[in-house]
């Protein structure tokens, strides 16, 4: 299982996301990064923002598919978590 950082280029702005498959089903998940097309030093910032990114959520999806919590989930407000959650669906 590999969490692969994606650019998805308009105009004016590079867009970044993630693009993962977790059992067989395939995942674009964009997470709100978003810089200048030919402006350096802020695609270097934005890049490193969605490495870290990128990093946590392939620990995330190895660390369920092995039966385990992610530790920065285990740290997590189960009550702010619910609430959440229940608004999404």
């Amino acid at each position: 299982m590999n969490v692969s950082l994606r650019e998805k280029q308009s105009r004016k702005r590079v867009t970044l996301f993630l693009d993962y498959r977790v059992n067989g089903k395939r995942y674009r998940e964009f997470i709100g990064i978003t810089y200048r097309a030919g402006n350096r030093e802020e695609k270097k910032n934005s890049l490193l923002l969605a490495e870290n990114i990128r990093m946590k959520r392939q620990l995330e999806i190895q660390s369920e598919d092995h039966g385990f919590d992610a530790p920065f989930k285990r740290d997590a407000d189960f009550i702010e978590y619910f609430v959440a959650a229940s608004q999404e669906a």
